[in-house]
């Protein structure tokens, strides 16, 4: 909410929304049912409105761009124009209203993340790694408990739920390294 209500500007102290785009935005974030998520560019926001509904918005007009129902959804993660979304343990990738969802893990989804060029879903024991146009790359075997995962050139950083953190190879020659608390 703070990045919203700030709008890009990091140092600027919390204030009444400016224009009506804002206004707009802030009221739906007080009414959503669930789950948020703005994309790393800054310029979409997904939002769960009502219990099985996703609305993506345009931040600059601070208007619904398009929306659509998707029956179970618990999770969401914005990127340009484009939603991952899990919903009944699976994720899926939704690019507009009526499109079909494109499955990306069928079963056992827990969490997702947009991190660079690359879509992360998390199951039980991998974290599964897609391009944005949601083809699969690379499958990288977890222990359980992940709560965070983050792609910085070719490295995979796994954060999980006892405060560790696993730095796992993400290119050609991939390996796991022991994980150490986060400090």
């Amino acid at each position: 909410l703070m990045a919203l209500a700030s709008f890009g500007r990091p140092d600027a102290p919390l204030e009444r929304p400016r224009s009506a785009a804002e206004t707009r935005l802030l009221s739906a974030l007080a009414r959503s049912a669930g789950p948020v998520s703005l994309s790393p560019d800054g310029r979409w926001m997904a939002l769960v409105d009502r219990p099985g509904h996703l609305q993506l918005w345009s931040v600059e007009r601070g208007r619904v761009a398009w929306e659509r129902p998707w029956p179970g959804l618990r999770w969401v993660a914005c990127l340009s124009g484009t939603v991952v979304g899990i919903a009944r343990g699976a994720a899926h990738l939704a690019r507009d209203a009526k499109g079909a969802l494109k499955a990306l893990l069928p079963r056992g989804a827990r969490l997702a993340w947009v991190s660079g060029d690359h879509i992360l879903v998390a199951s039980r024991e991998a974290v599964h790694a897609f391009d944005l146009r949601g083809k699969a790359q690379h499958r990288h075997a977890v222990d359980p408990g992940v709560t965070a995962a983050l792609v910085v050139d070719d490295h995979l950083w796994v954060g999980y739920r006892d405060g560790t953190v696993e730095h796992i190879e993400h290119g050609k020659n991939r390996g796991r390294q022991a994980q150490r608390p986060f400090e």
